[in-house]
């Protein structure tokens, strides 16, 4: 399995999450016909949008940082409520996915013995990750599938 840790990432330090998540937009904006300038300002846009909408939809989410020995490779957004953990958002830097890395902050989440619930894009790879683990379409719409794990 592979070796991650979590790190508590205060509300201030947006840079990473920012970062990681305008990683997880790159595909996209290679097919707009914008400058650098206007691509970045939009997903800066776009960023503190989500961040806002976070934080009114799920309040006492915890942010983390995951890490790959001491090395930054993603984010984590969840709220653990006493008997579900809602997993808001978690995105890995496009050089550790496909590393286990996403399978094993997974893993370590299952362990906690909770009903697990996600919501995940239409045709986003992570799908795939997810049932792999067990988790189980429960609801659809035109953009998002919204995916459980129950413990046994």
């Amino acid at each position: 399995m592979t070796a991650f840790s979590l790190r508590p990432l205060p509300a201030a330090d947006g840079a990473f999450p920012y970062q990681v998540y305008a990683s997880t937009r790159l595909e996209e904006m290679s097919l707009v016909d914008w400058p650098p300038e206007q691509k970045e300002a939009f997903l800066s846009m776009q960023f503190n949008l989500r961040a806002r909408q976070y934080q009114a939809a799920y309040p006492g989410a915890l942010t983390e940082m995951i890490l790959c020995g001491e090395l930054p490779a993603g984010a984590m957004i969840t709220l653990k409520k006493a008997d579900e953990i809602l997993l808001v958002d978690m995105a890995l830097l496009p050089e550790f996915r496909g590393s286990g890395i996403g399978t094993a902050v997974l893993r370590d989440l299952q362990k906690e013995g909770k009903k697990i619930t996600l919501h995940v894009l239409r045709h986003n790879p992570a799908d795939r990750l997810y049932s792999r683990l067990g988790f189980r379409i429960v609801a659809e719409d035109s953009m998002y599938l919204t995916m459980e794990w129950t413990p046994r």
